[in-house]
Order: C-alpha cells, then sequence, then structure tokens
C-alpha cells in the first residue's frame, strides 16, 4: 500500500486535526513544485488562495468537529513558482481511528480543465451578451430583420417589424419548402414560390440580394411593396451557415413617388404645347427680320430660339423618364446607318455652338437594329455635355467603331474630367458630382440616367473613363446583327 502511495500522480497527504501536514507523498512536487520535507509541519491552509479561505476553513472546522467524515471540494493552492493551481480534494477523516487518528487527503490537479471550464463560462456568459446586445439593436431597428439557419431555413431570431410589417408571425418550425405560404408577387403579378424569396437563395445557393422589390399580401388581406435585401452567413470555412434578410416597407413612398411622377408628367406635357407654339412664333420673327436685314433682332431671336431648344430638350428628358417610371418607354426598332444618324445629330449640334469643332472618325457606314430617335437622344446628351464640360477647349471627337459583336461609340473631350470615385454611380437617377467646380455647370442629373437606360434597353453598355483635369471619354456599345453593313473608316470634321 505505502508503495502504491509513493508512485501515484496524486498528491496524499496526512493532517492532523489542525490541518498541520503530518505526512506528504512524492508526488508533491510533481503538483505544487514542493518537496515533502520542505512542508512537514506546515497547515495547509496556508497554502490556499485567499478567495477559498472561507470555504476551506469551515471544511476543516467540520471535519474537526466530526460532524463530516467525508469532503470532496475543489480549490485554489499556490505553487512554488508563484502561480495558481486549481486542486480537487478528497478528505477522508480518521481522526477517530487510533490506528490512523489523522485526516486523510488526496489531490489531484485539474487547473487545466478548470481553465477550460472557466474560459467556457466566459465565452459563454460573453455569447449571451452579445445576443442580447444583437436583440436590442435589432428591435431599434426600422427595418424587418429576420435570420434563418442553413439549409433548412428554419427561423432562428426576427424583431417586432416583421410582424408589423407583415402584420402577422412568422413560425420558427417554418422551412424554405413552405415559404410560399408567405405571399409575395412578381412584378408580373405571378406569385413566389418558396424557392424564390430571397431569404431562401441567400441560404440554398448563397445569392446575395440588393433591394428587390416584392408585392405582398399583409395578414389584414392589404397589399403592400417592400425592399427587400438578403445575404448568406458564412463560417471560416466559408460554408453557409445561415442567411440574413431585411426589408422595408415602401408602400407609402412609391405611392408618393407614383403621385411625383404623374404631376412631372402633367406638367411636362402643359409646357411641352406652349413652347413649341413659342418656338413656332420665334422662327416666323426670324424670317420677318431676316427680310427686313434687322440683324439686332435677329441676334436676340437666335438666342432666344437657343433657349428655347435647352428647354425642349429638358421637357423631352423629363418625358423620358415619366414614361421610364410608368413602363411606357417603349422603343421603335428598325434597320439604320448608325454613321448617317450619328452625323446628322452632330450637324445639328454644330449649328447651334460656335466654341466648339465636334470631329467625326471611323467607319463610314455602319447598320444597327435599334430606336433612331433614341439613340440620337443618348448622342445628343453626351455630345452637349462633352461641350458644356469643356469649357474654353476648341474640339469633341466622336469616334465610331465595331468589335465582333458591338458597335461601339467614344465621345472624348478635353475638359475638367471625373474623379474615379464618382464613376460608380454618374449613371443613377438625379446623380451630381458634388465637386465646387462641377457645381458651376446647371443640369439636374438626369441625361446621363436616361442615355443609360436607352443604351441598357438596347441590350448594350455604356461607360466612362476620364481623369481629373485630362477631359473624359464616354463610351456605348451596341449589338450588331448578323449581315452588318460597313464601310471603310473615315474622318469628318463638321463645321
Amino acid at each position: 500500500m505505502h508503495a502504491l502511495i509513493e508512485h501515484s500522480h496524486e498528491v496524499s497527504l496526512l493532517l492532523d486535526d489542525q490541518g498541520t501536514i503530518l505526512y506528504a507523498s512524492p508526488a508533491l512536487t510533481h503538483v505544487l513544485g514542493y518537496l515533502p520535507k520542505e512542508v512537514s509541519g506546515q497547515t495547509m491552509l496556508s497554502w490556499v488562495h485567499s478567495l477559498d479561505q472561507s470555504e476551506a476553513s469551515e471544511s476543516l472546522a467540520s471535519l474537526q468537529a466530526h460532524t463530516r467524515q467525508e469532503l470532496f471540494t475543489t480549490q485554489r493552492y499556490l505553487h512554488k513558482d508563484g502561480s495558481w493551481r486549481w486542486l480537487e480534494l478528497h478528505v477522508v477523516n480518521k481522526l477517530a481511528d487510533p490506528q490512523v487518528a489523522a485526516l486523510i487527503c488526496s489531490l489531484r490537479d485539474i487547473t487545466t480543465l478548470k481553465e477550460a471550464e472557466i474560459k467556457q463560462q466566459h465565452l459563454v456568459k460573453e455569447s449571451d451578451l452579445a445576443h442580447t446586445h444583437l436583440l436590442t439593436v435589432l428591435q431599434q431597428m426600422p427595418a424587418g430583420v429576420m435570420i434563418a439557419e442553413s439549409p433548412s431555413g428554419k427561423l432562428l431570431l426576427s424583431n417586432d417589424q416583421v410582424r408589423q410589417i407583415w402584420r402577422h408571425s412568422f413560425p420558427e418550425s417554418n422551412e424554405v419548402d413552405k415559404y410560399d405560404h408567405y405571399k409575395g408577387f412578381h412584378s408580373d403579378g405571378t406569385p413566389y414560390a418558396g424557392h424564390e424569396w430571397p431569404l431562401a437563395r441567400s441560404i440554398r445557393q448563397g445569392e446575395s440580394v440588393r433591394e428587390e422589390e416584392i408585392t405582398f399580401l399583409r395578414g389584414d388581406g392589404t397589399r403592400g411593396i417592400m425592399s427587400v435585401s438578403s445575404a448568406p452567413i458564412l463560417n471560416t470555412q466559408n460554408e453557409i451557415i445561415a442567411g440574413v434578410v431585411v426589408f422595408i416597407d415602401i408602400s407609402e413612398r412609391k405611392r408618393l413617388e407614383q403621385l411625383k411622377d404623374n404631376f412631372i408628367s402633367m406638367v411636362s406635357h402643359e409646357l411641352k404645347t406652349p413652347v413649341t407654339s413659342i418656338k413656332g412664333y420665334t422662327q416666323l420673327l426670324q424670317k420677318h427680320f431676316q427680310r427686313s436685314d434687322e440683324k439686332q433682332s435677329l441676334h436676340f431671336l437666335a438666342k432666344m430660339n437657343y433657349q428655347l431648344d435647352k428647354l425642349t430638350d429638358l421637357i423631352n428628358e423629363i418625358l423620358s423618364i415619366s414614361q421610364l417610371d410608368l413602363g411606357m418607354l417603349n422603343l421603335r426598332p428598325q434597320v439604320f446607318d448608325l454613321v448617317e444618324a450619328v452625323r446628322e445629330e452632330l450637324e445639328s449640334q454644330q449649328a447651334t455652338t460656335a466654341t466648339h469643332k465636334l470631329q467625326l472618325k471611323g467607319v463610314e457606314k455602319l447598320t444597327i437594329t435599334g430606336d433612331r430617335e433614341r439613340i440620337g437622344q443618348v448622342i445628343h446628351h453626351l455630345v452637349s455635355n462633352a461641350i458644356k464640360y469643356s469649357p474654353g477647349r476648341k474640339q469633341v471627337c466622336i469616334e465610331i467603331c465595331y468589335s465582333d459583336q458591338a458597335a461601339l461609340i467614344h465621345i472624348q473631350d478635353y475638359g475638367i474630367g471625373i474623379d474615379s470615385e464618382h464613376f460608380s454611380r454618374i449613371f443613377e437617377r438625379f446623380y451630381r458630382v458634388d465637386e465646387p467646380l462641377e457645381q458651376t455647370f446647371p443640369g439636374l442629373g438626369i441625361g446621363l440616367y436616361l442615355a443609360h437606360e436607352i443604351i441598357q434597353r438596347h441590350q448594350g453598355h455604356i461607360w466612362v473613363e476620364s481623369q481629373k483635369g485630362e477631359g473624359s471619354t464616354f463610351s456605348f456599345s451596341l449589338p450588331l446583327q448578323p449581315h452588318t453593313t460597313i464601310a471603310k473608316e473615315t474622318s469628318h470634321d463638321n463645321h
């Protein structure tokens, strides 16, 4: 028995009724760093951590009073190197046994296990705190938020705004395959299938959805429109573990936008008639004063006619945007010579500008299929912009070329240029570069948006290349049809 104690990895101690060490096994050196002879005659309580002293004293007192015959506990004890070690104690009271007359203690080092347990407790506490913070943040958000696990789609978390927007609750047991119970509709009126909802697409396919507009049926039977964004949640192995969806009810905003668009469209139509009349009377006056050779009157009428043209262009742009918003901007495709259409537009613009020379270069003939009037509208706006934003310069270059599958038009000016930070937004509706120099040029920020929409509806692409202070090149591509007619390259100056 003595040999087993001497070679055991657990520390064995014999204590008298005051807790003084009578015997310590060699394992003490491995566990607490002390030699057995160094601790002989010391009280065991002298090693106990101050936070555990009270419990240790009470336990010893209960053993001394023989109210307890056996004790299991964990306490921190001072290592010889100054660190604290967690030990598991098993004490058997043999004070009343005349053959032993001592407390028999077994000590086992559980420091690693205890530290892992404490760390886990801290992590659980931090997780609970983070969860509480997340819930608080979610409840304060004006948008509805839902988080669902992958791949099932079972709802894990949602805020009160979800129920307020939908006007009914979402059962937590729902899975992706049951998402079609929620009534949503595409723009053509067809209902969303379960797997088509943005959250389902994020969970199952890893798709990120941004501001998808969905008409939905509320719990009270009314309809609304929501803007929905969703994204997958990935773990460190890049695996989808959940999905999050955020949505806001934009029904009132869409209603106000519709009222505004209807108002703008009505006002634009009402303005167009008197402007056309004024334009007609101005041209009659020009012919009258040309016969009488009244140069000063002709000069003023020319300025008046120029401003009327600008007003007409603005009204046409506003009308076109209204038609876009109402889904009424229909294209009238036809086969036409793109070079001829561009040349006609440049000749018209050259007649109204004395500050810039418009130079056309590239192919002599290039047939495409598209809406000639709308493409001309794009050319008109891009060239007008090139003239407007290159004051003090004398030239704007327009090049028509082609690739294997597309016609390409580049409109280059040598003006103030644009910082690259604006490239991603410059074709947005009403977007204007917010810099002091650009603010000196008038405009509403709708021309480039309209050009972008027209080119997109032709299955084309529009982009800009520019450097601040070195001018800009706006380009767009249009798809070519089989058997396109292309003539040799040439160059023209419009005078």
